[in-house]
C-alpha cells in the first residue's frame, strides 16, 4: 500500500476517527500524559486543538503524521508499510492502522491490544512508548 492510498483511505467521511482499542490505549499513553503536561506537548495534539475542535483521534493524527512526512521528502508513490507504518512507536497509532487501515487479523490485533496492556501495566510506565516488536 503506497502512503497515497492510506491519504485516500482517511480522507473517506466513512473511516473511522478511532477504534475501541486505540481510544483506550490513546488515554493510556498519551491522553494523561497531555492532561498533565503545561508545555511540550505533542505537536498533533496541538493541531488537533486549532484545527480538529480539540478532538483528539487517530484518523487525524495519522493524517498529520503522513503530511509531516510528505513534506520532509518523502513521496505518495512510496510503500507505506516500509517507510511509514515500521517507525511508528505509538501504540495507539499503529492499533488503529492495523485495524483501519492494513486489515490485520482481529485476532492479532488484540494481542497486541494485550501486550500494550501488560506493558503500561506492568512498568507503570505511561511516559514511554512501547518498542515493537514485542
Amino acid at each position: 500500500m503506497k502512503i497515497n492510498d492510506v491519504l485516500n483511505v482517511i480522507n473517506n467521511k466513512t473511516t473511522l476517527d478511532d477504534t475501541k482499542y486505540s481510544k483506550i490505549i490513546f488515554d493510556i499513553e498519551e491522553g494523561r500524559e497531555d492532561q498533565k503536561l503545561t508545555s511540550g506537548r505533542r505537536d498533533w495534539l496541538i493541531l488537533a486543538d486549532i484545527y480538529n475542535n480539540g478532538e483528539y483521534n487517530q484518523k487525524f493524527h495519522l493524517e498529520n503524521y503522513l503530511k509531516f512526512k510528505l513534506n520532509d521528502g518523502l513521496s505518495g508513490d512510496e510503500n507505506f508499510e516500509n517507510k511509514c507504518f515500521k517507525y511508528i512507536k505509538n501504540g495507539a497509532l499503529r492499533i488503529y492502522i492495523m485495524e483501519v487501515i492494513l486489515s490485520y487479523d482481529n485476532e492479532y490485533v488484540y494481542k497486541y491490544y494485550l501486550k500494550l496492556m501488560e506493558y503500561y501495566n506492568s512498568n507503570n510506565a505511561l511516559n514511554k512508548c512501547p518498542k515493537y516488536p514485542f
